[in-house]
């Protein structure tokens, strides 16, 4: 092996990289996009498809439902920008991919005209100078107003149920008054505003994180031009030092405003503790129950315009059934919510972990919405055989599509009813089953994010309804006037990746041209697009010159395929300080040598089989490498940053 030669490239910053390194980095990349305005101005005549999973679902901010259809749900993901379904979710569309940013932190419609619609700019957890509220009239397909007025996220909004043109926002920097429709702002409050809600008989309420208890609720009789302070009850068994609160939020109507303020408490993983307030007085005095959970702010307090029970968004979904006297958790899948909405006889709820649907009713089977194309990756690359992989928090995926075919003998695959099994040499696997008895089903339970039903098509078959996790979505005809095997009779993608079931019924009907009714199973085709067992991944390297190698860094963990299909994993830095995903290269003239580096560089030469340790490429035990590369022209110099 030839002497490879090292160029350090060195940073002020002498601290350990973290997750701001992280977003630094990724502010610097769209910099150098912005910088060349001419290819910047062809984005216009550039088309983009999307070819993988949503990965770890983006988080989700806020929802709202228009009133006058409960299948119209609008949706804010901060990394993801404003998307908008007509159809309960079955299908989402992007309103914002054209514009600068698509930053936002808030959402809200207008009760009085819900096609005009309002988005609070900016991302709390990347925060981007010169932000505001954009106003669309036409349910999202245009923005004519787009005010900037804060070098905060707007993280809440408010619109008064009786006066259209009056509209709140609040970022860290106060709270800003509309009194145009979005046209102009004024400040009206220094406070950090994280909510604002009316109480129906002319008071205005805002939630106020600033520290002191006089000042965590405050109250409007004047439209929102002056402010009083309202004091709840302290929590006895707080203490004199407890931390001011990190999100207050308020709900009103009917005379009644409710109140949830949570403050940060000790422990990992981090949480605030929730406490929650009720006035029927315009605050002149409190109801109060402590410690009613936990949550990651922002959280959301809803009440159910049928039963009035109380609902809360925190680190589980609570409920109340007594005006908040007391609060039940009700069972998810997911966790970490942030808000929530009605809307199909259900609750949908937005997290960390994206979206989920909760049934109101003890029985009911919540319908599922299709997730967001909107999952974070950090990674992206190709491999020998031009197939894309991508890598982020929810691991690794690829390649993009990857499926794998179950047949109809699996122990996934349950019967109901009467079925029969059938040899056919042009079948899957050789056979399949078949059924003419009305009601018969044949069930299979897959993890993933969709799955195939195949079947075969001829002359005598008939219609089958299918379901998708006990949700019917529609009939298919197996009819055919020439006999195909191996045919792709229903896909259910887009799905939340998890476990899910689709079901195959036999009707016992037929169109008119068939001269039978029966159906067939041959196998199912699973749609699972992520490796197992790698946790969160950030960069991939894959071999150059034709080798199928793929390696992939974890946080702790280099993962190693050889054949894109089997995946091992091995602790190649140890206890090294490292960058939180250490950086991976491939010499570009070796299908089998490859570097990665913590404080040090490690080399291998046997596709990741086997690694040696380089020197330190810095002494200072605080600095760590963040990024590797290698010239294709001069692939004996590697540089390090």
């Amino acid at each position: 092996m030839r002497p490879v030669t090292l160029r350090s490239l060195q940073f002020a910053s002498r601290r350990r990289p973290g997750r701001h390194s992280v977003i630094l980095l990724a502010g610097l990349c769209f910099w150098l996009a912005g910088a060349f305005p001419q290819q910047a101005s062809a984005q216009s005549r550039v088309s983009w498809d999307p070819v993988a999973p949503v990965g770890a679902p983006d988080r989700i901010l806020a929802l709202a439902v228009d009133p006058r259809n409960d299948s119209v749900v609008y949706v804010a993901a901060p990394g993801g920008g404003v998307w908008k379904t007509g159809n309960g979710g079955d299908s989402w569309a992007p309103l914002l991919d054209s514009a600068s940013s698509i930053q936002v932190c808030s959402l809200a419609l207008d009760p009085r005209f819900p096609d005009v619609l309002y988005v609070g700019t900016g991302d709390d957890q990347s925060p981007r100078p010169m932000q505001g509220v954009k106003r669309s009239v036409d349910g999202g397909r245009t923005w004519p107003i787009d005010a900037r007025f804060t070098n905060q996220p707007v993280c809440a909004l408010a619109i008064d149920p009786l006066n259209s043109a009056q509209v709140f926002a609040s970022s860290a920097e106060g709270l800003f008054l509309s009194s145009d429709a979005g046209a102009t702002w004024t400040r009206v409050l220094d406070a950090s505003v994280t909510s604002v809600a009316f109480d129906g008989l002319g008071g205005i309420y805002a939630g106020s994180r600033n520290g002191t208890a006089e000042s965590t609720l405050l109250r409007s009789p004047d439209g929102g031009r002056t402010w009083n302070s309202l004091v709840l009850p302290r929590n006895p068994g707080g203490s004199e030092g407890e931390p001011a609160p990190d999100w207050v939020t308020v709900a009103g109507g009917a005379g009644a405003v409710s109140v949830i303020v949570s403050r940060s408490s000790s422990g990992l993983p981090p949480s605030s503790r929730m406490d929650f307030y009720r006035s029927t007085d315009a605050g002149n005095s409190w109801a109060a129950t402590f410690g009613i959970g936990q949550a990651i702010p922002p959280i959301a307090l809803l009440t159910d315009p049928t039963t009035g029970n109380l609902y809360v968004t925190g680190t589980t979904l609570l409920t109340s059934t007594n005006q908040g006297s007391s609060w039940q958790t009700i069972s998810s899948i997911t966790r970490k919510f942030h808000t929530a909405a009605f809307t199909g006889g259900m609750l949908l709820l937005g997290g960390e972990e994206g979206l989920e649907p909760v049934a109101l009713v003890q029985g009911a089977v919540p319908r599922w919405p299709s997730q967001l194309r909107v999952g974070r990756y950090l990674g992206v690359n190709f491999d020998s055989s031009g197939r894309v992989w991508g890598a982020g928090p929810g691991g690794l995926f690829g390649p993009f599509p990857g499926t794998s075919a179950v047949e109809q003998d699996s122990g996934a695959v349950t019967f109901t009813g009467s079925w029969s099994a059938e040899s056919n040499t042009a079948a899957s696997g050789g056979s399949m089953v078949r059924s003419a008895s009305t009601g018969a089903r044949a069930t299979f339970t897959f993890s993933g994010t969709g799955a195939t039903w195949i079947g075969l098509t001829n002359s005598t078959s008939g219609l089958a309804n299918v379901y998708v996790d006990e949700v019917l979505k529609g009939k298919v005809d197996t009819y055919s006037a020439v006999e195909t095997a191996q045919v792709k009779v229903y896909s259910a993608t887009g799905l939340r990746l998890g476990i899910h079931t689709l079901t195959v019924e036999m009707t016992g009907t037929k169109n008119g041209s068939s001269t039978g009714t029966g159906i067939r199973v041959d196998a199912f085709e699973t749609i699972s697009e992520g490796v197992p067992g790698t946790g969160a991944v950030g960069n991939i390297a894959t071999a150059a010159g034709g080798g199928s190698t793929i390696l992939a860094a974890g946080n702790g963990l280099i993962h190693r395929s050889t054949d894109g299909v089997r995946f091992t994993s091995s602790s190649v830095l140890g206890a090294e300080p490292r960058a939180p995903f250490p950086p991976l290269v491939f010499d570009p003239e070796s299908t089998t040598s490859a570097y990665v580096a913590g404080r040090s560089i490690y080399y291998t030469t046997d596709s990741g089989a086997n690694w040696t340790a380089k020197p330190l490429v810095d002494p200072d035990p605080s600095r760590v490498v963040i990024a590797l590369a290698i010239a294709p022209a001069s692939r004996l110099t590697l540089y390090a940053a």
